[in-house]
């Protein structure tokens, strides 16, 4: 009687860790596969091939499957056997450490907080933050030029060589998707040190005074006009397709830096003069920006409402600008 006793005993035992085995084994399961779907969904943010969307969207599929088959499995949860003498006391419990909200970490064990796919906001399982966040280093570069609003008013006015006056734009921009992972329109921002070039063709320079700057002609070969702006640009980004970005932004920024290159003649001696100053131009630079991205190549306007000069004593000058931007 005890032999069978004994043998029931291990007979339960073996089925109960049986048990318990099928369902940790299920729940490691769900576990990896959730996993998987926050790995596609945070490769999706990085790629722009079409190839690999469809390949992605393939995989989604299939971990759809999979989930679908899982939750087809039923194992019964392991119950834990209370101790009788525990639960026959009366024990006064804070209502409070029972909650979810002063323990979020049982949440985020428990993936009631942190496992949702639709929540772009919450954590990942294998990096710290969802990589909604993308880091760009971008170069842009173009055309710029002058536009004066009273070309009559000024005496010696500038002749501004477009074709030879380009513009340099060093910074870092961070790329964030708004919504949930079929969202499509993402906000920018940024820092960058932005440099205006300018050439002029006619033989005047600038030259400061008490009462403003102007324009004085003297024999003059060459005068370039550099201007540089720590810069920051702020906007939205709308997909319009997988390889089509539409960019509409604003940007303002701080004059850091004012100097002309300029070379002359005195009689057979050619002399090159880098002269710097303030020139009475306008500290704060403000502006808007639009762009259209096509499969990687991006084409973008800038226009400045900020005037050039802070008075009108050397014209009334807006700065715009035509080019393209390499993102590493």
């Amino acid at each position: 009687m005890k032999s069978i006793f004994t043998y029931c005993f291990i007979l339960f035992y073996v089925l109960v860790n049986a048990q318990n085995e099928a369902y940790y084994n299920l729940e490691n399961q769900k576990y990896y596969l959730s996993s998987i779907k926050d790995n596609i969904e945070s490769m999706r943010v990085y790629s722009d091939s079409a190839t690999i969307w469809h390949y992605l969207d393939q995989m989604n599929t299939i971990t759809n499957q999979i989930d679908m088959e899982l939750n087809k499995i039923v194992v019964e949860e392991p119950q834990v056997m209370e101790d009788e003498t525990t639960a026959s006391e009366d024990v006064e419990v804070d209502s409070r450490e029972e909650t979810l909200e002063n323990y979020p970490w049982e949440a985020e064990k428990k993936g009631d907080i942190y496992d949702d796919e639709d929540d772009a906001g919450k954590m990942s399982k294998f990096i710290p933050f969802r990589n909604k966040i993308k880091t760009d280093l971008v170069i842009q570069f173009g055309i710029n030029s002058l536009q004066d609003g009273n070309a009559t008013a000024v005496a010696n006015a500038p002749e501004i060589n477009t074709g030879g006056s380009w513009f340099w734009d060093f910074g870092i921009s961070r790329k964030v998707r708004l919504g949930g992972k079929t969202s499509k329109v993402a906000t920018y921002y940024g820092l960058s040190y932005l440099i205006n070039r300018f050439k002029v063709d006619n033989d005047v320079k600038l030259v400061a005074s008490d009462n403003g700057s102007s324009w004085s002609a003297e024999n003059i070969l060459s005068n370039r006009i550099n201007i540089g702006y720590l810069n920051i640009p702020l906007g939205f980004v709308v997909k319009l397709g997988k390889k089509t970005d539409f960019l509409i932004g604003a940007y303002g920024g701080y004059r850091v830096y004012t100097a002309q290159n300029i070379h002359l003649k005195n009689g057979t001696e050619n002399v090159y003069e880098k002269r710097k100053d303030r020139y009475g131009l306008n500290n704060w630079m403000y502006g808007a920006q639009v762009g259209l991205d096509i499969k990687g190549f991006d084409i973008n306007f800038k226009y400045n409402f900020s005037k050039l000069f802070k008075d009108n004593s050397a014209g009334d000058y807006n700065i715009w600008m035509v080019g393209t931007s390499i993102r590493i």
